[in-house]
């Protein structure tokens, strides 16, 4: 059975799928199977640059609650920074974490196939020397009406994975109370 590692750009994954007005509280271990198809998951990363505490405390709060849950389901969690540049919010490190970790798992697993869910350009270099060493390389995220085309980062891998919706709806919600991280934002839960 061919192995797959997967890599997950935590944050804006959790952006696109609240723009589709779905709750994060999946079980994304599950979602990867989907979207992974046959192949047995081997590694499992998940990403995210945590929304400032001092502005967005209740957002701090869910970031946490959701990182404390993907870790549950066997991710190993990284975590960026948050900067904020002329009043826009800027994620920090993500992209150097991913890309190390890529190209690290492309030469020291042995994983078949790396799945990534991003659509960061930046992540490209890392696509293409993990081809290079010879592993296949899908990305996966959802796609947008407005922008139907794939993006630079999908046409430098093997194959693009269109995640939807029913996606999403189709994989169980978290835990005996499906409202989990909904459940840590309330103050002493």
């Amino acid at each position: 059975m061919s192995k797959t590692s997967v890599f997950i750009d935590g944050g804006r994954f959790y952006d696109a799928i609240h723009a589709r007005a779905c709750s994060v509280d999946i079980d994304y271990a599950a979602l990867m199977r989907t979207v992974a198809g046959a192949a047995e998951l081997a590694n499992l990363n998940f990403y995210l640059s945590p929304i400032l505490a001092d502005v967005y405390p209740a957002r701090t709060r869910h970031h946490q609650a959701v990182l404390d849950m993907v870790a549950d389901q066997g991710f190993t969690v990284k975590k960026g920074r948050t900067e904020v540049v002329y009043s826009t919010y800027q994620e920090r490190g993500i992209e150097g974490w991913m890309s190390a970790d890529i190209v690290r798992d492309a030469a020291g697993t042995d994983a078949d196939t790396i799945l990534v869910v991003s659509q960061r350009p930046e992540l490209v270099p890392a696509v293409q020397a993990a081809r290079e060493m010879g592993k296949r390389v899908e990305v996966a995220f959802f796609t947008n009406k407005f922008d139907p085309t794939p993006t630079e980062l999908s046409d430098a891998a093997d194959a693009f994975k269109e995640i939807t919706v029913h996606d999403i709806l189709s994989v169980p919600w978290i835990g005996p109370d499906p409202h989990r991280v909904r459940a840590a934002l309330r103050p002493g839960a």
